[in-house]
């Protein structure tokens, strides 16, 4: 199954750390943390994904109902992983990159936000300066 492209904002698990996640799904896959879907591809659970792949093992999906994919994203990812400060950086760059072009998408839609819903920011993202106000409010960070 093909990864979302906000999910692909945070890095995958190091070769270590996968490995230790493939033995632990070899003993069955907990039902409690499903992979998440959106729009046909996964939203989250990426390493638990490929995990079972590795591991022969036939993981739980889940649709994603809510209305803000972006913070969903950050605050599942920022809560469970160990992440550096570099690695924070870059996704600091990657998210604002992200809304910036659905923000040019949107304009071209004629401003009558569609698609990407952000609650940080309910307003359609109309300019770079926009996303990076809107990123360092779901990274909390100034």
């Amino acid at each position: 199954m093909e990864f979302h492209e906000l999910a692909n904002i945070f890095p995958m698990m190091t070769d270590d750390e996968m490995a230790a996640l493939v033995e632990s799904i070899k003993g069955g896959y907990d039902s409690k943390f499903p992979i998440i879907t959106y729009e046909g591809k996964i939203l989250d659970g990426r390493n638990r994904y490929t995990a079972c792949t590795f591991a022969g093992v036939e993981p739980v999906y889940s649709e994603w109902d809510g209305n803000d994919p972006v913070s969903f994203v950050v605050r599942a990812n920022l809560e469970r992983r160990h992440l550096t400060s570099s690695q924070k950086a870059m996704i600091a760059l990657e998210i604002e990159s992200v809304l910036a072009e659905r923000g040019k998408r949107n304009m071209s839609l004629g401003g009558q936000n569609k698609g990407l819903q952000i609650i940080a920011n309910p307003e359609p993202v109309h300019s770079a300066e926009q996303a990076g106000s809107i990123t360092a409010k779901l990274l909390k960070v100034k």
